[in-house]
């Protein structure tokens, strides 16, 4: 389990990019015949003794994940990095777990989806997003069309 406890390597991609796309590894994680979920989770699961060795390995190794989260979202500028690395780290959780129990490696999808949904919350840019369409009024001055919306053609009139 030692050997398991790595630093989450570096990348040039934006912070948010890095953590959805975790996502993505845990995705492809579980669509591999290997996956048997987290071997941290299972060893104390196991054992089923709160002061064994395996217990801090465990804890040792989310909390340097949710760090890692923590300090992706500082870069970010959001107003509680912290908790929001906590609800984040909770999405990793389940998605594993329910990857585990389902054989669904879409968990890890849905998963994603929820955590763009707290990022953009936290007033982070969604990378993915498709820009509002743009459409002109007819006085020829551009608009951005409401939430949702097609854009329309200005209608010219005839007198």
């Amino acid at each position: 389990m030692t050997r398991r406890i790595r630093p989450v390597p570096l990348s040039e991609r934006s912070a948010v990019e890095q953590i959805l796309g975790d996502f993505d590894r845990l995705e492809r994680s579980f669509a591999g015949n290997s996956f048997r979920g987290c071997a941290f989770v299972n060893a104390v699961a196991e054992l089923k003794e709160p002061k064994h060795e395996a217990n801090q390995l465990a804890l040792a190794f989310k909390e340097q994940r949710r760090l890692w989260l923590r300090d992706a979202l500082a870069r970010l500028n959001v107003a509680d990095p912290d908790g929001l690395a906590t609800q984040v780290a909770i999405l990793v959780e389940g998605a594993i777990i329910a990857a585990l129990i389902r054989g669904d490696p879409g968990m890890a999808g849905a998963a994603k989806a929820a955590a763009r949904v707290l990022l953009t919350a936290a007033g982070v840019p969604d990378p993915d997003a498709v820009p509002e369409p743009v459409r002109r009024t007819a006085r020829g001055r551009s608009r951005k069309s409401p939430a949702g919306a097609p854009a329309r053609k200005a209608r010219s009139r005839v007198s």
